[in-house]
C-alpha cells in the first residue's frame, strides 16, 4: 500500500511485479463467520496479538495494518503493484477476511490490476510451514511459480 499510496513507484522508479500473499493475518473486531468457529483459546490469542505487536495502535484490532477494510483505511485502489495471488487455506481462521479482501480488491475497489485467488482444500494457516514437504504445499509452490513466470 506504501509503495503505491506513497508515490514511491514514481520517486524511486519502483516496479512490482506483483504481490503474493499466503494466508494473510487479517483480523478486526467485529468476528466473521470462520473466526466465530474457530477454537475460543485461539480466537483469544489472535485477538490479543495485534496490541502486542503494535501497542500505539489507537484502532486496535481495527488499524488499517491488521484491516485493510477497516473505516478509514487507505483505498485499496492506490495498491503499488498490478497483479496479486491471494492465498488462503480452507481450515484458516483467517480465512473469511481474506476472502473478503479479495472480493473488495477485485469489485469496484477502483485498482487497476489483476487479481487471482488460490484456495488450499483441506489445510490450516501456513500449513507450508509445518507441512514442507505435503502435496499441498507442492501445489502451492507450482502456483507461486505459475505466478511468477
Amino acid at each position: 500500500m506504501r509503495v503505491g499510496s506513497q508515490g514511491l513507484i514514481s520517486s524511486y522508479s519502483l516496479k512490482l511485479a506483483g504481490t503474493i500473499l499466503l494466508d494473510p493475518y487479517f483480523w478486526g473486531k467485529n468476528m466473521t463467520a470462520s473466526e466465530k468457529a474457530a477454537d475460543p483459546v485461539l480466537r483469544k490469542k489472535l485477538d490479543q496479538l495485534w496490541g502486542m505487536i503494535c501497542p500505539e495502535s489507537t484502532a486496535g484490532n481495527d488499524d488499517p495494518r491488521i484491516n485493510p477494510l477497516a473505516a478509514g483505511a487507505p483505498s485499496l485502489a492506490d495498491l503499488g503493484c498490478t497483479r496479486m495471488l491471494l492465498c488462503t487455506s480452507e481450515k484458516d481462521v483467517m480465512r473469511d477476511r481474506a476472502l473478503m479482501y479479495y472480493e473488495a480488491l477485485t469489485k469496484g475497489s477502483g485498482w487497476r490490476g489483476t487479481a487471482e485467488l488460490y484456495e488450499a482444500a483441506g489445510e490450516d494457516h501456513e500449513y507450508y510451514l509445518n507441512h514442507p514437504d505435503s502435496n499441498s504445499t507442492a501445489m502451492l509452490r507450482a502456483r507461486i511459480a505459475a505466478f511468477l513466470t
